[in-house]
């Protein structure tokens, strides 16, 4: 019932394709790597409210996330390397898990910067 239509909101989201090097004005590698990620994609998938409310927390309680995302859709490309967007928020992916038929999503806000390194808001 959670994977109806009526149930489910446009997000956005992009994924991680590659890592490249960052190397200094010499050439030399720094050690860093620069985080390449395709480009933006949109998706209607069910959203849960902001976590706090009672429910069942299938990712249990240790695991620090806002909100989660659920779909029957099983080629669901999201992964725990992949950046969302809902509305003018965007969210990291902690955690993945997959079942017979259904995909849930736990996901953290956090404030992506440009230089590719986030913070927790």
């Amino acid at each position: 019932m959670r994977d109806l239509k009526r149930n489910q909101v446009k997000i956005s989201y992009k994924n991680l394709v590659n890592k490249k090097e960052i190397t200094d004005e010499y050439g030399n590698a720094t050690g860093s790597y620069e985080r390449i990620y395709s480009d933006v994609k949109e998706l209607y998938i069910s959203v849960s409210a902001n976590r706090g409310d009672v429910e069942v927390q299938g990712f249990g309680a240790q695991l620090d996330y806002d909100r989660t995302l659920m779909t029957s859709d099983m080629s669901c490309e999201i992964n725990e390397n992949s950046i969302v967007y809902i509305g003018n928020e965007t969210y990291t992916v902690k955690a993945r898990a997959v079942s017979i038929n259904q995909i849930q999503i736990a996901i953290k806000r956090e404030e992506i910067n440009e230089d590719n390194t986030s913070t927790t808001v």
